[in-house]
């Protein structure tokens, strides 16, 4: 009978009906031969082949439909879900009132506005759980944050109960639990910000990939290290806005898609990822200056001086933003982000445990030494190295080891240090503790170094300050020092000594340190190019497991080493042997078990001590405080290297091509995880019953504190993003779907359970299977994009990647002979069918989940055939780009169809194999698609090139879809003005907003307390500034042409208008005068002055009887406000006049007490009820002994009229009339209803008039001076 590739899919078949019941038919399963054709289909097989796998998912309406099918995620995804449960609509009324009014001193018209809104409690299905989390929302297409809404998420566990609203609704025996869907509940959603409707919700869902693999990364990995340590606000998990001017605020530290604290977001997801996660180790940072350990500073910095940050500055150890240095810039932007405040320390640390976390502090030193810094170089170059390691710290000259100079540099770099370790003590302390305490890590330059006695005195200054720090931690905190895994062990310097020392054993001894920390960085392979390499025979490739599992306790470092570079170059490999005395493991790096439960005898001059170190065997146990490996090719060549462009160590791997590669740094750690958890490799020590390496001390780093994606596709907030791409960032890579496990569930669910995926080492960001689907057409999808074969070998099914390598040559003459046919029959694809461009279209993961297309095209085929492919996968670009690549290249390599046979006993020849069949002077490289067995095998094979499987990632791009930020304190302004042309007949205070960004509206309260009620709100910014220079007193109902406001607006613009448009108020301004006083002034000119200030000129002062005020002038510093022309009035009663108000306003939503509302302490006066002065006060003489006093009335209200009398605004017309003598005393006193008097003049040097009000009493004085 015969067996082909494409009989494998009869299992598939048999047992699909379990994954998609009544969905699959006979037809034929996935086959090998997807590339060659003779037809149509370029890329992707025999046109005859139908197979359809899933669509790329659109954004879908929210509707549930019968019998629609549950989407089943792997990895994330935006999904739009279905409305499975609603209440009714809810109706509430909100009435407002508001004034407006024409030009100049028309009245205003009142409007009473009804406000319908509408709430709705609603259930979404999302897809089959149990999902990880849900990240992003969308909300009619734009991101929203969940602040304000009140919303549950059921994780679609199989135990999970009903909601607990559903359940109040519906009754308690009606309402479903859903297990086993995901979905989300939204409790009384307010509807008023999408119209009054249900929006068009969509939701980034994460789920892992269901595994029995204990050691995932996911499921095994419980500890963790928590980057960047440098960022001022970076760690807090609370806003903090910089402050660019008044009103002008944006959140630093909250910029991404969920509206939350970067930290905080960071850390949601964090724990969704890692659900076994136990522990998480916090760096933070101070800053050294100088490779020369007694010249360099070591201190907290800042990033920028210039930055105000609310609701509180920088302070890190006494140091403000005022007297700490600030970081090298580079490009005109810092080098290195700068100390993270103590507040978000403090605040982080907290966070953490509230999280039920343990949490390592781990402080270190960056060293901020930038090109050109001319100092000298205690490692013999021109000069320092270029934002070195601080491993290179050292003694001050090159000569110093051995020396009392040695020991004079690092007493005085630990007189420094201390100061950075100690601090952080009592922080932890009042941060409310932490469990493991790091006195730093890496400094082999200095532990390294021996005085003129041999002693090592920065071991001798570590156990000190390990001292000095137990007594402020106390006894239960675990203290330690994380030492380069090149620094822990025994250190034989290269001087000819033949030392052989332990400088570190007497650190580890102390009874102070609980355990022994090392950053493990110890490479695991040497893998090289091509099939002729030392490993290549044994292993297949970088990330093959059993490789990585055989390098953590063997190969370079353990079994050999490389005695320099052109010994690496040509892989000669010198044994490691102690000839001497059969201590091997004192040369092996690697030989953590010897090194930890045996005893350590120094070699002073090659001569074996008879005493030992003070180690212990087995006293302590080993955490790797760091272990972890850069995402690139082959990164576990040398997992210490990064891609820095701006530092001296930046580099690659051995032998990388330095391309992206997601997959060494997940196998790398898997390994470890592996490695360590078996009890074989891993020894329970006799001292303290614990393992030697327990799981919850093996540290991966790392994850960042800033959430993916918006780290690293905002570069223009880090400049590290760049180094993200191939970096050991976990953040954006783990959670990702390992295919083999994807590949697994999906055979898993149809009944097929013997399925090998162990070489399949692919990630994928996201599938989606939208609803029930054959087994065969998932499993197509997936195999064609990543090129995976299909191999049935009984009853297991193999998936093998292809690697294009062949695995052995064949001659002519090993070929079977069949009747008189050729030995081989050869079929070439016409050129011109040979495609010279793909365009694949997919998801993009950086693009908010959008459709996306490149196309990847051979440059020198222009103008042949394009292909196209859909997928629906979620790919980044990159991605994408790399796998397109690699088809095309696959399908054009697939250009030529061999059949042969072979002679029946070469069974151990299957399909998907790669092989070399030489033919003469010719050699075809070839993968077999198909072998049909009888008295001899029938061959089918296409060409191939082995670099067509790669599926390189191309370079990282995207677009971070983030939240607008949340607004800051706004400026604010309450003023108690003159009745304004526009407004009520009554005293208000008006009030006034403005910021950038605008909140949707101000929530005013009154009191300054949390609890304040809310009084009002603000809907509209105002035009608020500040005058940058005095205003002087100016003149009267004239146009001042000679001076000027000067003053700075940080939001809006003005413009000049004409002089019949300010007369009719458009350019109506107020200045505060001071004591609640405010002068009215209208202008005609403004003008933008080069420094950004704006010059007001051709004035009109003092108007709507604010002639008093325009005579006091205002200070720098003056508030200004642009009166709209309908402002909020707020009504001031009379009792409260003459008293001062409190009030808090800031954006609608946060929470009053606290920034990011600001506090205002307002005087009341009621001046909108004050009548204005009268005008034209005139006395003349009547008789010898009498003065008849006349004046003009003036009124608030409607006082522009000149057809006819204006209204008298008052309850009654009087007016107090008062003389005065020479010396102020008051010598005529008189109440009339009528612009006029008769008094006696004699002894009279000052009249004073005023309108009564029955309200506010008496108003203005209009003033007369008598000659």
């Amino acid at each position: 009978m015969g067996t082909t590739l494409s009989t494998a899919g009869s299992l598939l078949i048999e047992g699909a009906r379990r994954l998609t019941p009544g969905l699959i038919d006979g037809a034929t399963a996935y086959a090998a031969g997807q590339v060659f054709t003779a037809g149509q289909n370029l890329l992707f097989g025999p046109v005859s082949r139908q197979s359809e796998g899933p669509r790329r998912e659109e954004i879908r309406l929210q509707t549930a439909s019968e019998g629609r099918g549950i989407p089943r995620l792997f990895g994330r995804q935006r999904i739009g879900g279905a409305v499975i449960w609603a209440t009714p609509f809810e109706e509430r009324t909100e009435v407002t009132e508001s004034s407006s009014g024409g030009k100049g001193l028309s009245r205003s018209v009142e409007t009473r506005h009804v406000t319908y809104l509408y709430t709705v409690s609603l259930a979404i299905a999302l897809c089959e759980g149990p999902i990880t989390r849900i990240a992003r929302i969308w909300a009619d297409g734009e991101l929203i944050s969940l602040e304000g809404i009140d919303v549950r998420v059921h994780h679609g566990t199989e135990t999970q109960d009903p909601d607990p609203l559903i359940e109040t609704v519906e009754g308690s025996d009606r309402a479903p639990a859903y297990r086993g869907i995901a979905y989300v509940v939204f409790e009384n959603l307010p509807l008023g910000r999408f119209g009054n409707r249900i929006p068009q919700f969509n939701f980034e869902v994460e789920r892992q990939c269901p595994t029995d693999d204990p050691y995932s990364l996911e499921l095994a990995l419980e500890a963790i290290t928590l980057i960047p340590g440098a960022g001022e606000t970076v760690y807090d998990p609370s806003p903090v806005y910089t402050e660019e001017a008044e009103g002008v605020a944006k959140a630093e530290n909250v910029t991404n898609g969920l509206g939350l604290p970067n930290a905080t977001a960071s850390l949601d997801h964090l724990a969704a990822t890692f659900p076994n996660l136990k522990a998480v180790s916090v760096f933070v940072s101070w800053f050294g200056d100088d490779l020369r350990a007694g010249q360099t500073t070591i201190a907290p910095r800042i990033e920028d001086r210039a930055r105000t940050l609310r609701p509180e500055g920088w302070s890190v150890a006494g140091e403000n933003r005022a007297t700490a240095r600030e970081v090298s810039r580079i490009d005109d932007r810092p080098a290195y982000g700068g100390t993270p405040s103590d507040k978000s320390v403090r605040a982080l640390i907290s966070d953490l445990r509230s999280r039920q976390l343990s949490v390592v502090f781990s402080p270190f030193v960056l060293m901020d030494v930038p090109p050109g810094n001319g100092l000298p170089d205690p490692w013999g170059g021109e000069e320092q190295a270029a934002f070195p390691w601080r491993g290179r710290v050292t003694a001050d000259h090159p000569n110093d080891d051995g020396t009392a100079a040695a020991r004079q540099a690092v007493e005085a770099f630990f007189d420094r240090y201390d100061s950075m370790i100690l601090h952080y003590a009592h922080l932890c302390v009042a941060a409310g503790g932490v469990d493991v305490f790091l006195l730093g890590s890496e400094l082999r330059g200095l532990t390294r170094l021996r005085d003129d006695t041999g002693a090592h005195p920065a071991v001798d200054r570590l156990r000190q300050l390990a001292a000095a720090v137990r007594q402020i931690l106390g006894p239960d905190v675990q203290l330690s020092y994380a030492a380069d895994w090149t620094e822990y062990g025994a250190y034989h310097p290269d001087d000819g000594s033949g030392d052989v020392l332990f400088p570190l054993d007497s650190f580890w001894a102390d009874e102070a340190v609980d355990l022994v920390a090392i950053d493990n960085y110890m490479p695991l392979t040497d893998w090289r190019d091509g099939r002729q390499h030392a490993d290549a025979a044994l292993f297949d490739g970088p990330t093959d497991p059993d490789y990585l599992a055989a390098g953590i306790a063997g190969g370079e470092g353990y079994d050999w080493y490389y005695a320099d570079a052109a010994a690496r170059g040509a892989q000669d490999r010198t044994p490691i042997l102690d000839t001497a005395h059969g201590e091997d493991w004192i040369f092996r790096v690697k030989d953590l078990r010897s090194w930890w439960s045996e005893p350590h005898h120094a070699r002073p001059g090659g001569a074996r001590a008879a005493t030992p170190t003070p180690w212990q065997p087995q006293s302590k146990p080993i955490w790797f405080a760091e272990l972890g490996c850069g995402a690139v090719d082959r990164g576990s060549n040398q997992p210490n290297v990064f891609f820095d462009p701006k530092s001296v160590e930046s580099g690659r791997p051995y032998f990388s091509s330095g391309a992206r590669d997601d997959r060494v740094q997940r196998r790398f750690l898997e390994a470890h995880l592996c490695y360590w958890g078996d009890p074989q490799n891993n020894p329970i020590s006799a001292h303290y019953g614990g393992a030697m390496i327990p799981r919850e001390g093996i540290f991966a780093y790392s994850w960042d504190a800033r959430p993916f994606p918006a780290f690293p596709l905002r570069r223009d907030l880090w400049a590290d993003g760049e180094n993200w791409t191939t970096g050991h960032w976990l953040t954006g890579r783990a959670g990702k779907v390992p295919l083999g496990a994807l590949i697994k569930a999906l055979t898993s669910e149809a009944g097929i359970g013997a399925v090998d995926v162990s070489a399949v080492d692919q990630l994928v960001t996201g599938f989606l299977l939208p609803g029930p689907m054959r087994v065969r057409e998932a499993l197509g999808a997936l195999l064609d994009i990543y090129q995976i074969d299909m191999v049935e070998r009984g009853a297991l099914l193999v998936m093998r990647p292809r690697a294009g390598r062949p695995a052995l040559t064949l001659g002519l003459e090993e070929l079977a002979v069949v009747g008189d046919e050729p030995p081989i029959t050869i079929e070439r694809l016409p050129a011109e069918e040979v495609p010279g461009r793909l365009r694949l279209t997919f998801t993009d993961s950086l693009a908010s989940y959008g459709s996306a297309e490149v196309a990847i095209s051979d440059p020198h085929r222009q103008g042949a055939v394009t292909a196209f492919r859909e997928t629906a996968l979620v790919l980044e670009q990159g991605e994408a780009e790399g796998r397109a690549a690699s088809l095309l290249a696959e399908a054009q390599a697939a250009t030529v169809q061999i059949r042969f046979a072979l002679p029946a006993h070469r069974l151990e020849i299957e399909p998907a194999d790669c092989l070399e069949l030489v033919d003469g002077d010719r050699i075809w490289r070839l993968r077999l698609t198909e072998i049909l067995d009888g008295p001899v095998r029938q061959v089918e094979g296409v060409t191939i090139a082995e670099g067509s499987f790669q599926g390189i990632h191309g370079a990282l791009r995207g677009r971070s879809a983030d939240m607008a930020p949340p607004a800051g304190a706004p400026a604010v302004a309450f003023a108690d003005l003159p009745l304004l042309p526009t407004g009520r007949d009554e005293a208000v205070l008006y009030a006034f907003a403005a910021a950038d960004p605008w909140p949707g509206s101000v929530a005013v309260h009154a009191g300054a307390a949390a609890d304040a009620p809310l009084a009002f709100s603000l809907s509209s910014p105002a035009r608020l500034g500040r005058l940058t220079a005095p205003l002087g007193p100016g003149p009267l109902y004239r146009w001042d042409r000679a001076a000027a406001v000067t003053l700075t607006l940080p939001l809006g613009s003005l413009a000049s208008v004409t002089e019949e448009a300010a007369l009719s108020g458009a350019t109506l301004t107020a200045i505060d005068a001071g004591s609640g006083r405010w002068e009215l002034l209208v202008w005609q000119d403004a003008i933008l002055l080069p420094n950004g200030d704006w010059q007001l000129t051709t004035l009109l002062r003092g108007l709507r009887g604010t002639e008093a005020e325009a005579a006091l002038g205002a200070p720098a510093g003056a508030r200004v406000i642009f009166l709209p022309a309908s402002p909020k009035a707020v009504p001031l009663s009379p009792d409260i006049w003459g008293e001062s108000r409190v009030f808090q306003a800031g954006p609608t939503g946060a929470t009053p007490g606290d920034y990011p509302f600001v506090t205002t302490t307002v005087p009341v006066v009621g001046a909108g009820a004050r009548p204005f002065s009268p005008c034209h006060l005139r006395a003349r003489a009547e008789g010898q002994n009498h003065l008849r006093v006349s004046w003009i009335r003036r009124s608030r209200i409607g006082g522009d009229r000149f057809d006819r009398e204006i209204p008298l605004g008052e309850g009654r017309e009087a007016y107090i009339l008062r003389g005065y003598a020479e010396d102020d005393s008051e010598i005529v006193t008189q109440e009339v209803t009528s612009p006029t008097a008769l008094i006696p003049s004699a002894g009279l040097k000052r009249l004073e008039v005023t309108q009564w009000s029955e309200t506010f009493g008496e108003g203005r004085a209009a003033v007369l001076h008598l000659s």
